[in-house]
């Protein structure tokens, strides 16, 4: 028993004894060799987005590229940003609305997605995403980018992905902040319930100038799931007065149409928002303190 109990002990001192800088070597040419292979990528991609047929594509694989850079951490954030900034060059070159409109929610998506990037520099992307969206040619494409980015500045941050074991730039070293729930300081970011519900307000505005098109009720029923989203989710600053304003609102347009308006579009309507409706309600009998001031 004696020999067993020396042999228990010299294994955990193996199992302590770690050369660190051994390690940090290890991580350093890693982390070089890594950003070998991105500053390639670059070039290449660089060179595909020369050719006008190839653009879209070229962007494509600048979003997949910054997507992979900010989950590999291979550096401080530049080489993500790098990845997005010529993305947004490329979208900006292109004329076709229907080719803007394909590929801004991708745009949206990778950013969202990203968990690497500092709170400055994650707010520009979402700001800058946010604006083109508001700049798309038709008023109900607007709207729905618009409420879409809504979900970059807040979000479930129970649904954020752990940041694995990352290196610091500055010297080179391993830390643990990623394993331990510590890393990310976009968790700051998701909490912006404010701009997200600016977001909200101005699809709302947006929905609104629709009434030409006779979308805009739709457009209402949309923007009021996501409503029911951040109220759901614990967002502070989308409140229960917010959700049954809007509701009074859809009811009220909803009364209106006469019977010009083309019954197979009306039925839709009712329907898609009778459902809506039918979800609240199932989440109040969830949780009846929470939606108890929403009026339905």
């Amino acid at each position: 028993e004696d020999e067993d109990d020396d042999e228990e002990e010299e294994e955990e001192e193996e199992v302590e004894t770690v050369d660190v800088e051994e390690l940090e070597n290890v991580v350093k040419a890693c982390t070089s060799g890594t950003r070998k292979v991105f500053q390639y990528i670059h070039e290449i991609v660089t060179a595909l987005a020369g050719v006008i047929e190839y653009q879209e594509m070229a962007l494509k694989m600048f979003l997949q590229a910054a997507l992979c850079a900010d989950a590999l951490e291979v550096s401080e954030e530049s080489v993500s940003y790098e990845f997005f900034v010529q993305a947004f060059t490329l979208y900006e070159e292109v004329a076709d609305t229907k080719t803007q409109l394909r590929l801004l929610p991708l745009m949206i998506g990778t950013v969202q997605k990203t968990c690497g990037f500092g709170q400055d520099n994650y707010e520009t992307l979402c700001t800058k995403v946010t604006q083109y969206a508001a700049r798309l040619l038709k008023k109900p494409d607007q709207c729905k980018m618009v409420y879409s980015c809504s979900h970059l500045f807040w979000d479930d941050v129970t649904d954020l992905p752990k940041k694995p074991q990352k290196i610091d730039s500055s010297s080179g070293s391993f830390t643990l902040a990623g394993l331990t729930g510590g890393g990310g300081d976009k968790t700051d970011v998701f909490g912006d319930g404010k701009r997200s519900l600016e977001c909200l307000q101005k699809s709302l505005r947006i929905a609104d100038a629709c009434v030409a098109s006779s979308s805009h009720v739709s457009l209402f029923i949309e923007i009021l799931n996501r409503y029911i989203f951040f109220f759901d989710k614990g967002c502070e600053k989308v409140t229960a007065q917010y959700v049954s304003g809007l509701i009074a609102l859809i009811n009220e347009h909803l009364g209106q149409m006469d019977e010009d308006f083309d019954p197979n579009i009306k039925t839709n309507l009712e329907a898609f928002y009778k459902s809506t409706i039918e979800h609240v309600k199932a989440k109040a009998k969830l949780n009846p303190e929470k939606y108890a001031d929403i009026d339905l």
